[in-house]
């Protein structure tokens, strides 16, 4: 099995939670390139398109300016692209699939059909015949 972990985004220089830095983000991404190394596990670097290098936070326009700490749409396309093309060839180790399910009807209607597949119907008080969906009903009339 393959892990891949992803590093955490960068913050913006004015952000909503006052305890958190940017080098406190910086300091967790190196554990998790430490921890990653010991476990045998991969680490994408996503920070590294989302970080400004001059400033050493979230580059301008890629985080929510009512936190500073969400990502935006912007951002999200960035990191979405870094991902599709920064991606490590894993081989695929699960178990082969023998038989294919067969699709047996349609859920929206489950309920409506009897096991031949043949509308369930009940007939009401005023002689008219209505889908009803309660097959007890139908096999009480029977």
């Amino acid at each position: 099995m393959d892990i891949i972990v992803n590093a955490i985004p960068p913050i913006g220089q004015q952000h909503s939670n006052q305890s958190l830095t940017q080098t406190q983000v910086d300091e967790y991404n190196k554990a998790l390139v430490e921890m990653c190394q010991e476990k045998g596990w991969k680490f994408l670097n996503s920070a590294e398109v989302l970080k400004d290098s001059v400033t050493g936070y979230a580059k301008s326009g890629y985080v929510e300016t009512s936190d500073g700490i969400h990502l935006t749409r912007t951002a999200m396309d960035a990191l979405f692209t870094y991902i599709r093309t920064h991606s490590y060839i894993t081989e695929d180790d699960r178990p082969a699939l023998t038989t294919i399910p067969k699709h047996t009807g349609d859920k929206r209607r489950r309920g409506l059909h009897g096991a031949g597949g043949q509308l369930l119907q009940h007939r009401h008080g005023d002689g008219h015949a209505r889908a009803d969906g309660g097959a007890r009903q139908q096999r009480e009339h029977e």
